[in-house]
């Protein structure tokens, strides 16, 4: 299997040809902002390697595999014929928003309604228990940022995922409740931790909705397959 894996790689690299391979590793090494000795280091290679590789000589599929993977690009993407380099700026304007409903959430159920729903809307939903929350589509391509806008009319289920959890309080008051501590956070304030933990958001105060921007960051080859982004631990009663 490994032999024909590695075949097909071969195949792939020559039918891109060295010259293409070669710009397409400087303009992405360039784009992260990594120099020829900084990109040889984290793919364990000599920098004269590397820069042979990018002036267009015959790359060793295994040399090719480990600048691929430090580059963070699947190898047989990267020298695909059809490859199209991810944008490097993500806009999403209020009317590409969609809502769902973070309670019910499994990473691929429809958004509420038609998911373009207004603040009366969801306030309304809100007021039934639903947590209405957005994926920013703004997020650039790639398993490992995640930010969603949350808007809290009580509290979201317990749940434990993998990665870091990073929270804003946009506005109103909340409280992020753990195992063993609870913190409570006002407008403007934020949180980090492990998203390993056992952890829910629950408003407080007046104001409803409170909302909150959360950003999860997913790292390594641990999370890919995953059956989606919440490990919901226990529904809400």
């Amino acid at each position: 299997m490994n032999g024909a894996k590695r075949k097909t790689l071969e195949n792939l690299l020559l039918a891109a040809g060295p010259d293409l391979i070669g710009t397409r590793v400087r303009r992405i090494r360039e784009r992260q902002g990594l120099s020829l000795r900084e990109l040889a280091d984290i793919a364990q290679i000599s920098k004269n390697t590397l820069l042979r590789l990018e002036q267009g000589m015959v790359p060793r599929v295994s040399t090719f595999k480990q600048v691929a993977r430090a580059l963070g690009v699947k190898a047989t993407v990267l020298c695909s014929l059809d490859y199209v380099e991810s944008p490097v700026i993500g806009v999403q304007r209020i009317d590409q928003m969609k809502w769902f409903d973070m309670d019910n959430f499994r990473g691929s159920a429809f958004p509420l309604g038609a998911g373009k729903l207004d603040e009366f809307q969801r306030r309304e939903l809100g007021g039934s228990g639903v947590t209405p929350f957005a994926n920013l589509s703004s997020a650039l391509e790639g398993d490992f940022f995640h930010p969603n806008l949350i808007e809290l009319y009580g509290s979201t289920p317990r749940r434990s995922h993998p990665g870091m959890e990073f929270c804003f309080v946009v506005s109103g008051e909340i409280r992020v409740v753990f195992e063993n501590s609870i913190e409570k956070l006002g407008a403007g304030e934020s949180i980090s931790f492990h998203a390993s933990e056992v952890h829910h958001y629950e408003v407080i105060g007046e104001e409803r909705p409170a909302r909150i921007l959360s950003i999860i960051v997913y790292f390594g080859e641990g999370v890919k397959g995953k059956a989606s982004h919440w490990g919901w631990v226990q529904k809400r009663s």
